[in-house]
């Protein structure tokens, strides 16, 4: 600091200077003359004059009273913006102090650099206006800070001080831009502390090119009303730099709601001097919102405890401090290091229509409980559990399909997961009693040799019912279920079924043999006989499909569908059926009537 011994009268009445480095951000540019600031060759703070003790040659004169003259000076590398009526004046501290208008000088501090050295801006009206220097020559994808100290003066040094007055303001443009109302520049939040230095003004981005621009601003909102009396704002001592960078790390799930999360991996960047421990945030998703959880710990991990059937997200920043003893940190990211999901118990599965397409949007309930998800564009969903349930039952609903029955009786114990496929119908579904929730009705039945299709109540893949074909070992017989299908001009219509081999053996077969009579016209139509047969050779409840009639086409009459099981007479062959529907495909050629206009003749 270095003291002059003033003038009662001069302005501020005492205390003139004080630095700040980068602080204010202007909204329109006064000036664009300036070169950019280039990275150094060698040295952690990339700024060009970041002490702002050389300046630029006068741009202009400023003239607060009478016939009082100030040249009008920007720090060199500097460059100047103002967003208000009328600009304030950028002027150099040791030009300003010892002026003549100011008496024999004023009573003048700076943070860094030489004594009296630093960047005033000062009006006598309202302003918002700052400095801006863009560095270039840096590496996209890294993390880089930026920090200034300011101090604001509202009309006089003397008490008493009168916040809410003037508020400093730093901001970093990842995107090297120079324009400070673009919406890619990273703003602190306003302070509007009267009198005192902000030494606390920082922040980090991750660079999106080759250069990063900085801005130093100050909004002064009121006038200064008194003679021989301004607004000033001293800007001195800037760092951009490198910054640490550190991750925090979490199980993607867990079945219990206590789990670790750590932060170990902290690496320091040039110039350091100290690690100065970790910032660590939390989110719920359910809420939204990020919380504090440690600051600036020297900790490396910590237990967490969440909730069931809530998902959370962590993420972390490294502090340091560097050579010169400014301090910053590294950039949040802007989701999440890492997110843990906490459940009881899990549901998933996929949402397919007849022909075996994902459907999203689809919602898939639990029972009467709030307990829902949806599925994505593949069609999947994931539902975590509350403890305790168990016999759960699960529904599905999409809009334009009609839904299978529920599934029942499902049981989830702690840590495990629980598979439910769904095949939608289609919203002309002709089958009748394709889930045989109600028996056999609707069906036409086929025994031999003593065995008879019979429904049962497991296995089965929804609903409460299923058919099983086949039986006990007898001689080689058949047994089938067959039923005769109406549609009306329906595009591309497809048979969907699901089924599930019990017991099965070489010589054994699984067929569905369909009659296709398509009507062409009203007096004419074309019957088509073929078989389709479904591999035995699967685990589990299968999903089979096949489309009905030519590729291209909608059709118009009847479908006989018959699936039947031939037992060669070895072993026992039981083959299940469930969720059997017909019906077209969504799309098809779009039809437009237009009325029939007659020519004048």
């Amino acid at each position: 600091m270095a003291r002059r011994s003033g003038d009662a009268r001069t302005l501020h009445r005492g205390v003139l200077g004080l630095a700040v480095l980068l602080a204010l951000l202007g909204l329109t540019f006064w000036s664009a003359s300036a070169q950019d600031g280039n990275a150094p060759d060698a040295g952690y703070n990339l700024l060009t004059n970041d002490h702002l003790t050389a300046y630029d040659p006068t741009y202009g004169h400023w003239y607060p009273w009478n016939a009082c003259e100030v040249d009008e000076q920007v720090a060199a590398g500097w460059h100047r913006f103002n967003s208000g009526a009328v600009a304030p004046a950028w002027l150099w501290s040791e030009v300003y102090a010892f002026h003549s208008c100011m008496g024999d000088g004023v009573w003048e501090e700076c943070i860094g650099g030489q004594p009296l050295d630093c960047q005033f801006i000062a009006g006598l009206n309202p302003y918002d206006a700052g400095i801006y220097q863009r560095v270039t020559g840096l590496t996209p994808g890294i993390a880089y800070g930026f920090h200034t100290v300011m101090l604001t003066i509202y009309e006089s040094a003397g008490e008493p001080r009168v916040d809410g007055k003037m508020f400093k303001q730093i901001g970093m443009d990842p995107t090297g831009g120079i324009d400070p109302l673009a919406p890619t520049v990273v703003w602190t939040e306003p302070n509007g502390t009267d009198k005192a230095w902000d030494l606390q003004q920082r922040t980090s981005v991750l660079a999106e090119g080759s250069a990063v621009t900085v801005f130093a601003r100050v909004t002064s909102t009121d006038r200064a009303y008194h003679w021989q009396q301004v607004n000033l704002s001293i800007l001195d001592s800037a760092i951009l730099a490198k910054t640490p960078t550190v991750s925090a790390t979490s199980p993607s799930s867990c079945s219990t709601t206590a789990f670790w999360v750590s932060w170990d991996n902290v690496l320091l960047a040039p110039g350091a001097k100290y690690f100065r421990g970790c910032d660590v945030q939390w989110m719920d998703e359910a809420v939204g919102i990020w919380h504090d959880w440690f600051t600036q710990t020297m900790q490396e991990g910590a237990t967490f405890t969440g909730q069931y059937s809530h998902t959370y997200r962590f993420r972390a920043r490294a502090w340091q401090q560097y050579e010169n003893d400014a301090w910053l940190y590294g950039p949040y990211s802007a989701t999440y290091d890492s997110r843990t999901q906490v459940y009881w118990g899990r549901l998933t599965g996929h949402v397919v229509s007849p022909e075996g397409q994902p459907l999203w949007g689809a919602e898939l309930r639990v029972g009467e409980t709030e307990q829902k998800a949806w599925t994505g564009w593949d069609g999947r969903y994931l539902i975590n559990l509350l403890p305790g349930h168990t016999e759960l039952t699960l529904s599905v609903s999409k809009p334009g399909w009609l839904s299978p029955a529920n599934a029942h009786g499902i049981d989830v114990a702690q840590g495990q997961t629980a598979i439910v496929d769904w095949v939608l119908r289609p919203p002309d579904d002709a089958v009748v009693n394709g889930e045989f929730e109600e028996g056999l009705e609707g069906w036409q039945l086929l025994a031999d040799a003593g065995v008879t299709p019979e429904v049962v109540a497991y296995p089965v893949h929804t609903g409460l019912a299923a058919l099983e074909l086949g039986g006990e070992a007898v001689p080689s017989h058949t047994v089938a279920v067959s039923q005769t299908l109406s549609l009306s001009n329906a595009w591309e219509p497809v048979l969907s079924f699901l089924y599930r081999p019990a017991e099965t053996d070489e010589g054994d077969l699984f067929a569905v043999e369909l009659t296709l009579v398509q009507e062409i016209t009203p007096s004419q139509a074309v019957t088509t006989t073929w078989t389709v047969i479904p591999s035995l050779d699967v685990d589990g409840w299968t999903h089979f499909w096949t489309q009905v009639g030519p590729e291209g086409t909608s059709v118009t009459g009847t479908l006989s569908a018959q699936f039947r099981v031939y037992d060669d007479g070895g072993e026992e062959t039981v083959v299940h059926l469930d969720e059997v529907s017909f019906g077209a495909t969504p799309g098809g050629p779009y039809r437009i009537y237009l009325p029939t206009i007659p020519k004048d003749h």
